[in-house]
């Protein structure tokens, strides 16, 4: 910014004077990519239809309902993943920065010790980072 023309109360002309100067956003810009803090089934008795995805901070919107940012698969013993569950939708809660994703399916806590590896990929947090895609085993309480 140059300022010139500029003259005092008593009349005399300012000398033209030219600074750079950085202002905006740029430096308090969000460069880190958010996380999961938590997944949760609650099966229960009955079983559930649920899982519940917690990030660290809140997530884009579009990103964060989008089916094809979560796989789950199935296990009774932890090791041998043997189904893919699809999503039949999934829903952000803002306030609790919460993704629930509701299946078809059931998921249960039964004796037979059922297990779920979900995967969470690309999902963004509101400045556009992509969370690192990753997976975490779940059992159902």
């Amino acid at each position: 910014m140059t300022l010139s023309g500029i003259t005092d109360k008593t009349g005399l002309d300012m000398v033209p004077v030219t600074k750079t100067a950085t202002w905006g956003l740029a430096a308090n810009k969000d460069t880190v990519a958010p996380t999961i803090d938590g997944i949760a089934v609650t099966a229960g008795a009955t079983g559930t239809n649920k899982i519940v995805v917690t990030f660290t901070e809140d997530i884009n919107a579009v990103t964060a309902v989008n089916k094809a940012n979560y796989v789950v698969k199935t296990s009774v013993d932890g090791v041998a993943w043997n189904t893919t569950l699809t999503p039949l939708n999934v829903v952000y809660d803002a306030a609790n920065m919460t993704a629930t994703i509701i299946f078809a399916e059931t998921l249960t806590a039964s004796a037979a010790n059922n297990k779920y590896q979900v995967t969470v990929k690309n999902v963004k947090d509101l400045a556009g980072n992509v969370q690192v895609e990753g997976n975490s085993l779940v059992t159902p309480q």
